[in-house]
């Protein structure tokens, strides 16, 4: 009995050792060859222990001189304290013993659980540390925050308080010249003027400071009014071409007859545009020109400021807009700067949700453009003039598209009313309250479109859209419109998977023209495979009605800036001769790091320069890949790529023509 216990606890003990314990364990022959290993070990090694890795040497780490198997046993009760490989690839400490049995060797090595303790304590010394460090920033964090504050309040007050004292002296000192110009001497009339340009520089610096302060404190309070940009900058000019007159500087300004609406702080989009035409008129010399433009492009309003200066150095463009700087290149007329003006441009613009940059050649003058959005039902309209609908309501426009529609809203009468629209079209569209019953009806029915609210009380639209474009196959996958309430944005649709964005209340007008815009191109079970096939892959301009047939240029367009300006005409193709490849490189590096959202971006930004020029195929070919990612129906990158090359090699052919003639 006890023998048979004995071995019964032996037993335990190997098993437990094999298959448990957290000791490794082998058995090598006499030349280190691994015959077997327990269960940690190969945890530690990984799945290439005794098939790739079979001999001890192979998993023990030689940071110096590994002694032999011999000189290891002869004392195998004392510990060797040496380096482990693991499936990590960083290397563990263990003390190892080693014994003979019989003919073989057993290796046993098991860490040192008083270092491991004294280790453990570190790390818990150290993250307590961590913590008090942490603590310790979020206070001198808040100790910031309050200084800052207390910064631009301190700012503020001074700056509106020395305001009327300046303004008074330099009032006075207008009034002393006007009046007694002709009773002073020279002297005393120069000393005057260095009075009065002196406080109108203090004035303005004195502005600019309430400015950045008001900014910094998070008080850009914009009094948005919808715009029509082209008679705003008209009036905007008045006052500066007074300016300009006085250096015998000539402002011109081109624009399209008629722009989109735009919704702008006019007083904090005329002080950009006057910040931009007094830095070029100060920049400038006598007899040159500053020109003014304003045109589209994508779903922007594009507006450029450009002088015939000196031009800024290359080093100096990076931080242009830093506060507080300032350039090295001199003013024609000795005018001084505050180094804030384009700071505060710059935030003026992106509080509009724009962007600003600057485009400067040394020896070749300055150019800065800034970007205002479209308005949200300008674009609207302008998509259901761009597809060629009618506003006549048509009330078979079922026979003429015939859809399956789900109406996705947690509001019954939004429901009834989306749905009694849409029952004038000669639709009978489904409902669903709420996310989930309508991924329930889009499994079990094909629906071609969804009209989807996003506040809805399960899930909200935007992760319903993108589930719906992750989970469902192409044949299977409706079109989906956004109808909200939010301010949610068109970018923010077409990023979640959306074809489109309606807002509430929605009109009659604008349900057709978005059923009429979406609802043609859908494609329908009874297409074949073979077809479904065809419509993934879009034409190339070597196919039979093909964009090749298409110019590559839209002739309106280029005589639209011949007639304003040709020279302006040469300068918008060299930049865009210039930056397209660029564009492309980017494009082509966002595909191979899998960026998505930056490829959406440089898609729509090649979209947007390829529109201004009018190269419809090159911004054709944007768009429809646009779409077909929203839709699944991409083809491969690499294609893309290629067919965008060919594309922008003939625009380039085309652009070259011109501009020679």
């Amino acid at each position: 009995m006890g023998d048979m216990g004995t071995l019964q606890l032996s037993d335990i003990i190997y098993q437990h050792l094999y298959q448990e314990a957290c000791l490794i364990f082998l058995c090598v022959d006499q030349k280190g060859e691994i015959l077997d290993v327990n269960q940690y070990a190969r945890d530690m090694v990984g799945p290439d222990l005794m098939t790739k890795i079979t001999n001890l040497y192979d998993v023990l780490i030689d940071f110096g001189n590994l002694p032999s198997l011999e000189e290891l046993l002869k004392d195998g009760r004392k510990p060797r304290m040496l380096n482990f490989n693991t499936v990590g690839g960083l290397p563990q400490t263990f003390y190892f013993h080693f014994y003979e049995h019989d003919s073989d060797i057993l290796v046993l090595g098991q860490q040192d659980n008083e270092e491991t303790e004294i280790l453990r304590k570190h790390l818990l010394d150290s993250n307590s540390e961590a913590n008090n460090l942490s603590r310790e920033l979020q206070k001198s964090n808040v100790q910031l925050a309050k200084l800052n504050e207390l910064k631009n309040h301190f700012l503020g007050m001074a700056a509106h308080d020395l305001r009327n004292p300046i303004s008074i002296i330099q009032q006075y000192s207008e009034f002393l010249l006007s009046e007694t110009e002709s009773k002073l001497a020279p002297e005393q009339l120069d000393l005057l003027s260095k009075i009065r340009n002196s406080s109108h520089f203090m004035l303005t610096l004195l502005n600019d400071l309430l400015d950045i302060s008001k900014i910094e404190s998070g008080k850009l309070d914009l009094e948005l009014h919808k715009t029509e940009i082209v008679s705003f900058i008209e009036k905007c000019l008045v006052g500066n071409r007074v300016l300009a007159s006085k250096k015998k500087i000539r402002i011109t300004y081109h624009h399209y007859e008629k722009l989109p609406l735009v919704r702008i702080d006019r007083t904090k989009i005329e002080q950009v545009l006057n910040n931009l035409l007094s830095n070029a008129i100060k920049y400038s010399l006598p007899q040159t020109t500053v020109q003014v433009s304003v045109f589209q492009s994508g779903d922007y309003v594009m507006v450029s400021v450009k002088d015939q200066g000196p031009g800024i150095p290359e080093n100096e463009v990076s931080t242009l807009f830093d506060a507080f700087h300032t350039s090295s290149v001199k003013s024609t007329a000795g005018e001084k700067s505050t180094g804030l003006g384009l700071t505060i441009v710059q935030k003026i613009v992106i509080g509009h949700q724009g962007k600003i940059w600057v485009d400067s050649h040394l020896g070749k003058g300055t150019t800065f453009f800034f970007t205002l959005p479209i308005l949200e039902e300008d674009l609207q309209k302008e998509k259901v003039y761009k597809s060629g609908a009618t506003l006549d309501i048509k009330s078979n426009l079922a026979e003429t598209i015939p859809l399956n529609i789900l109406v996705v809203d947690d509001e019954p009468d939004q429901v009834a009313l989306t749905s009694l629209l849409l029952g004038q079209l000669g639709y009978s569209p489904q409902s669903a309250g709420n996310a989930q019953q309508a991924l329930e009806k889009i499994n079990q029915h094909d629906y071609d479109l969804v009209f989807l609210d996003i506040q809805l009380p399960d899930i909200d639209g935007i992760t319903a859209a993108r589930h719906l474009n992750q989970h469902y196959p192409k044949h299977r996958r409706p079109r989906i419109v956004s109808i909200t309430g939010t301010n949610i944005s068109q970018d923010q649709c077409v990023q979640a998977g959306m074809d489109g964005c309606l807002r509430k209340p929605v009109a009659l007008e604008d349900l057709q023209s978005t059923i009429i815009e979406i609802g043609g191109g859908i494609r329908k079970p009874s297409d074949t495979p073979e077809a479904m096939a065809s419509e993934n892959v879009p034409s190339s301009p070597n196919e039979n009605q093909s964009l090749e047939k298409q110019s590559c240029l839209d002739q309106n367009t280029i005589n639209g800036f011949k007639s304003i300006d040709p020279e302006f005409l040469n300068e918008l193709i060299d930049m865009f001769m210039e930056q397209t490849p660029v564009l492309i490189q980017e494009l082509r590096n966002a595909i191979e790091y899998k960026d998505s959202e930056q490829v959406l971006h440089l898609v729509k930004q090649l979209q947007g320069s390829s529109s201004t020029l009018g190269a419809k195929p090159l911004a054709q070919w944007c768009v429809q890949h646009i779409e077909n990612q929203n839709t699944g129906n991409s083809i491969s990158e690499h294609d893309f790529i290629n067919q965008l090359e060919v594309l922008f090699g003939q625009t380039a052919e085309a652009l070259e023509q011109i501009r020679d003639k």
